[in-house]
């Protein structure tokens, strides 16, 4: 599961991130309530969140949750082949970010899980 410790490994410690929050129950808690999630969505999620990052994206202690939940819930329309329109704020700020471009394909994704799958 994602701790304040992986995320700040995975996007290279650009954004220090040291408060104390419940990161790890408050994604538990997404996927409990949203059965319909897929549980291989948190890797998709977290290379989003590293091109957001990269890309220039703000995040810090007050809306890293709220980033986080919009990876989570972007990469699984994409993975169910949903409609991505962005529809929320969040959402929005987000595709802007990253010029609207979601594809992840196979080599970068297998790359990512070669690089971190000690965290994950």
């Amino acid at each position: 599961m994602l701790t304040l410790k992986t995320i700040n490994i995975i996007i290279d410690d650009k954004i220090k991130i040291y408060k104390k929050s419940n990161i790890e129950n408050s994604i538990r808690e997404f996927f409990k309530k949203n059965k319909n999630l897929e549980k291989n969505s948190v890797i998709l999620s977290m290379i989003y969140f590293k091109k957001f990052i990269d890309n220039g994206g703000n995040v810090n202690d007050k809306n890293l949750l709220d980033i986080l939940l919009t990876c989570i819930v972007l990469s699984n329309k994409i993975l169910l082949d949903e409609e991505v329109k962005g529809t929320t704020k969040n959402e929005i700020i987000f595709l802007k970010t990253l010029n609207w471009s979601l594809f992840v394909g196979d080599e970068e994704y297998f790359n990512f899980i070669q690089n971190y799958r000690f965290l994950l």
